[in-house]
Parts: C-alpha cells; structure tokens; sequence
C-alpha cells in the first residue's frame, strides 16, 4: 500500500506487537501463516 495512513497505522501495530510481552510468539504466529515463497 501506498497510502500515508496505511504504512502509519501499520507501523503503529507492528511497534505494539514487538512491544508486547507476547511478542515473540506473536511473531511466531505471524511467520506460521504467513505466505514468503514470491520473495
């Protein structure tokens, strides 16, 4: 996404989620279901 919003809001959620004690296993979770064979 282009959208100045969209990559701020995007940024916001990413720093809550590393910020998080649960974050690691947030990322686990996220790496899990995430689709990366187009890079």
């Amino acid at each position: 996404m282009h959208s100045p919003s969209f990559r701020e809001q995007a940024r916001r959620q990413s720093q809550a989620v590393a910020d998080s004690a649960h974050g690691g296993d947030d990322q686990a979770f996220i790496d899990a279901v995430s689709d990366w064979s187009d890079e």
